[in-house]
């Protein structure tokens, strides 16, 4: 599937379904896709302190969405600084 460039709004108010394969699909105006590409500004970041969760909030103006990690992806989530304007492909779920 393709990874829709979308608001983050749209992203927010996207309707998720199962797909046949278990998987978890998004709809929205412009299509169904399991991946999504957002543009947007990180305000925010945590990590608890065992260091297996992580996460960082990026907002574009129109909402906010959290990405997370969890176990060894916590790490992908280091190179990220708050102030940061990012391009993010992902899977939603």
């Amino acid at each position: 599937m393709i990874a829709y460039k979308m608001r983050i709004v749209d992203l927010v108010n996207g309707k998720l379904k199962n797909d046949e394969m278990g998987g978890v699909i998004l709809s929205t105006p412009f299509g169904e896709s399991k991946e999504a590409r957002i543009l947007g500004t990180i305000i925010d970041s945590y990590r608890n302190p065992e260091n297996t969760y992580g996460s960082v909030t990026i907002d574009d103006g129109t909402a906010t969405v959290r990405l997370k990690g969890w176990a060894d992806k916590v790490q992908l989530l280091d190179k990220f600084k708050e102030g940061e304007i990012v391009d993010i492909v992902g899977r939603v779920g």
